[in-house]
């Protein structure tokens, strides 16, 4: 299968049928499901960027949702949106929102279940606002009874405002708009560094930091761990412990499979995180130049200690 994504041609399951296949890397049950993880996103995308309705959407709905923030109404569509077109083709499972917490879905006797993290509008406040930087993000695996972040096996990610995409499978590699996403350099004389912190130690320490460019958030935490995988930014970095599992599910996948390094500072592995805690902040650092990471990751963790 192939789907017409902008001016790409982004691989559905088809181009990894054999790949997958050979290297009995994953269940044959979870290679009908990247096509409608991806429809399902792309309709999203589609309801919740009608500017007929873009407004509306804006608003708030007065509710608190399961990670303690406020909602606006595109988070809720977005939600119940995505849940419906993947019951319709066919997908069962249970699926951890950050809207809604944990809701099951489909047929709850089918031997083919998965387990889906969902943040149905990453940067809920730029959307609001009117400022174009937001995704979707999804990451999924099989089906467990009490999943933990080692259980998704694959992810994506679609950006609201423009044709782009990423993609992972875990074990087989990471795709940016139907790309390999290709090794990058090491050694960045000059990285380009998104960092967040409250502490005024930990910002000295960045003046010292060979020249860092260090800038403020995109409000996107998963578009911006992203924009690491594709090298696109060197490395990120942000000790407030607010980053919650399902800001970085996917895009934690997608860089590991693109050869990048995934890390929480001062916490334990990050893959045996609960997927149902939505309220749990974590520190985190990710950056595709191992040189540029243990560099500023061995630092943080000398002031943090």
């Amino acid at each position: 299968m192939e789907v017409f994504y902008g001016k790409k041609i982004v691989p559905g399951i088809a181009m990894f049928r054999h790949e997958i296949g050979s290297r009995n890397l994953v269940r044959y049950a979870l290679e009908g499901i990247d096509e409608a993880i991806l429809k399902a996103s792309l309709r999203v995308k589609e309801v919740i960027m009608n500017p007929v309705i873009n407004a509306k959407l804006r608003e708030e709905e007065g509710i608190i949702n399961a990670a303690g923030q406020k909602a606006i109404h595109a988070d809720i569509i977005a939600e119940k949106v995505f849940i419906k077109t993947i019951s319709e083709l066919g997908v069962s499972g249970v699926l951890y929102s950050e809207e809604s917490g944990k809701i099951e879905f489909g047929d709850p006797s089918s031997e083919n279940k998965v387990v889906i993290l969902l943040d149905p509008l990453d940067g809920s406040k730029n959307f609001k606002n009117g400022f174009p930087v937001g995704c979707i993000s999804v990451a999924y695996g099989e089906y467990h009874p009490n999943p933990r972040l080692a259980n998704l096996t694959r992810a994506r990610i679609i950006n609201l405002y423009a044709d782009e995409e990423y993609h992972a499978i875990k074990g087989i590699g990471a795709w940016f708009n139907g790309e390999p996403i290709s090794e990058c350099s090491t050694g960045s004389s000059i990285p380009n560094l998104r960092y967040y912190s409250y502490a005024e130690d930990e910002k000295k320490m960045l003046k010292d930091f060979d020249g860092a460019m260090a800038t403020k958030s995109l409000g996107s935490v998963a578009w911006e761990l992203a924009m690491v995988a594709s090298n696109t930014r060197d490395i990120f970095v942000d000790t407030r412990g607010k980053i919650k599992v399902h800001d970085f599910a996917a895009s934690k996948l997608i860089i590991e499979e693109a050869g990048g390094i995934f890390d929480s500072f001062g916490d334990s592995n990050p893959n045996d995180i609960i997927l149902g805690d939505f309220k749990t902040g974590y520190k985190i650092v990710a950056s595709r130049d191992p040189v540029v990471y243990h560099k500023l990751s061995d630092e943080m963790m000398n002031i943090l200690k």
